[in-house]
């Protein structure tokens, strides 16, 4: 049975505890459209059977100035998507520290390997540079991949030291 709890985690948005609050004017708007039946996947301007997506994709695309988007229901499926799409069949490198399961049963490497891409580690479970980056570059290299440390153990032992990656390429790869 789901109950309300607090959020004494010191994370924002934590995701055992389902989804950020949302506002009152939101809850008010999901309240009275979820109270009865609605229009998912239905196009009320044609009368046919519509997409699911159409209406928060616009909103996203207006939100960040792209021309497509598309919404998963979690970090996993995202990250899936976008190794396929960007680093699929080439490499994608990430630290052995962040070779983590993430929410759901989600084990970072299966993720990679799922999308297509290949895994590249660098670095030790507890300490990666710059220069293991730089060593593991390549001509197949498509991506490196940060995990967020909310899901790898540096947030717990500050002996952990991730490597700032964002420093590594200043110019587009091309």
């Amino acid at each position: 049975m789901l109950r309300r709890v607090v959020n004494a985690t010191g994370i924002v948005l934590h995701t055992n505890l389902g989804h950020a609050p949302l506002a009152p004017e939101a809850m008010a708007a999901v309240t009275a459209v979820a109270a009865g039946y609605m229009n998912l996947e239905y196009d009320l301007d044609s009368g046919r059977r519509g997409s699911r997506y159409h209406g928060v994709t616009g909103l996203m695309c207006e939100l960040t100035g792209a021309k497509a988007a598309l919404v998963v229901n979690n970090n996993a499926a995202a990250v899936l998507l976008a190794l396929a799409a960007l680093a699929a069949p080439g490499e994608a490198v990430v630290s052995r520290g962040e070779l983590v399961e993430i929410g759901g049963s989600f084990r970072v490497p299966d993720v990679i390997a799922q999308s297509g891409a290949r895994l590249v580690e660098v670095g030790t479970t507890n300490k990666t540079r710059a220069a293991d980056y730089d060593r593991a570059i390549g001509p197949d290299t498509r991506v490196l991949l940060k995990v967020h440390p909310a899901t790898t153990a540096s947030r717990v032992s500050p002996r952990l030291q991730p490597a700032g990656i964002w420093r590594l390429w200043p110019t587009p790869i091309a």
